[in-house]
């Protein structure tokens, strides 16, 4: 007989972000039904990464952009972290949290921390003298570590 097990996990926020990972060790202890057999356990191990997404403001030329405003699709801490990141907080609001961001003078918001998938971020304020982006951002997280090829570059004309 094939026997399935499903469990699902939250990310604890003493994790790591960044770097080798989490590692995730599952115990399973099970014996026979009709107590014939001895018990036995099955023990594995499963490294868990997170994901990061960056977000660059550049305008026409190139050029870094500061002063826009983004709403992003869950909560962040309030305060970036020691490298300048952002640390995913989920998707409750709470005290010391924030779901909207302003890039810092080289145009750039880090947000570590994140599950794999795509996210979407909507630009609700344009730096002086440019408009708002049209349409929405679309973000592919990358594995916490290879932030140089998650980089797109939002254009303001």
């Amino acid at each position: 007989a094939t026997l399935e097990i499903t469990y699902t996990g939250t990310v604890a926020a003493t994790a790591t972000v960044d770097g080798a990972g989490n590692v995730n060790t599952v115990t399973i202890d099970y014996e026979d039904t009709d107590g014939n057999g001895s018990p036995s356990e099955v023990k594995t191990n499963e490294t868990i990464y997170t994901y990061a997404v960056a977000i660059k403001k550049v305008d026409q030329n190139g050029h870094n952009l500061a002063g826009a405003k983004f709403s992003l699709p869950f909560y962040v801490n309030a305060t970036a972290d020691t490298d300048g990141a952002y640390i995913y907080a989920g998707t409750t609001a709470g005290t010391g949290l924030v779901n909207e961001l302003t890039p810092p003078a080289d145009g750039l918001i880090i947000i570590k921390g994140l599950a794999k998938g795509d996210y979407t971020f909507t630009e609700t304020e344009a730096p002086a003298g440019y408009n708002k982006l049209t349409d929405t951002v679309t973000v592919t997280a990358a594995q916490t570590g290879s932030a140089s090829s998650m980089i797109p570059a939002m254009t303001q004309k």
